[in-house]
């Protein structure tokens, strides 16, 4: 199936893509358990509220409404990629990270990469996981 785009990046774009997962890694090394190999999982897009993810912006605000004070979020819709990163905070304050989620989509050959990382409070990471796929 083939990825159509609207020429215009002004242009609000919605759309879920689906996407088959072809490899998992888990820090680093392939993962043990294959939970998602072969399986598809849903990506939301919806770049008139700047985000992409596996649960549309209103389900993730009503399921985690009490994150927002110390989250951030970082979108960027070009002609070549999707990428979006979900940055969840230990305090308000916003200076130590707990996690990061990162969501890449290639335009061009519609491949996924989807990074889940995890992190002590000396901000190294005790956990990662990466699914790489292709989405239609």
């Amino acid at each position: 199936m083939l990825i159509v785009f609207l020429p215009f990046l002004g242009k609000a774009i919605e759309r879920t893509f689906n996407c088959k997962i072809t490899k998992e890694i888990e820090n680093n090394k392939s993962a043990k358990k294959r939970l998602f190999l072969n399986k598809s999982i849903k990506i939301f897009l919806d770049s008139s509220e700047s985000w992409l993810y596996e649960k549309n912006k209103k389900d993730w605000i009503n399921e985690n409404s009490e994150l927002l004070h110390r989250v951030s979020f970082f979108f960027d819709l070009s002609e070549t990629k999707l990428s979006f990163k979900l940055k969840k905070y230990n305090t308000e304050s916003k200076k130590n990270l707990e996690s990061l989620d990162q969501i890449v989509i290639d335009r061009n050959t519609k491949k996924m990469t989807f990074l889940k990382s995890f992190f002590k409070y000396d901000q190294k990471v005790y956990f990662s996981t990466q699914l790489n796929g292709i989405c239609d």
